[in-house]
């Protein structure tokens, strides 16, 4: 499967690795420089990732972070790969 991923934080950047792991052709992208996945194409921008990707995950602080690349936003939310979070205390 194709795969683009958006967010290469402290969740992102493990999640793209393991899905590199598990045979997946993933496009890495990040708003700030400097960080990639070994084993994934890392993309210029959210569209380069999302390019003829089937599915996409985006590992945001907030959809505001997505303000200054549009397509974050208008991706559809059938594509996105369903992401839960659990706390423990």
């Amino acid at each position: 499967m194709r795969v683009a991923f958006l967010g290469l934080g402290i969740m992102g950047r493990p999640m793209a690795a393991n899905l590199v792991k598990a045979g997946n052709e993933v496009s890495v992208w990040n708003r700030s420089a400097g960080k990639d996945v070994e084993g994934a194409r890392k993309a210029v921008s959210p569209a380069d990732a999302a390019r003829d990707a089937h599915r996409s995950a985006r590992i945001l602080e907030s959809r505001h972070q997505a303000k200054d690349h549009p397509v974050l936003l208008n991706i559809p939310e059938a594509a996105y790969l369903k992401c839960l979070l659990i706390f423990v205390n």
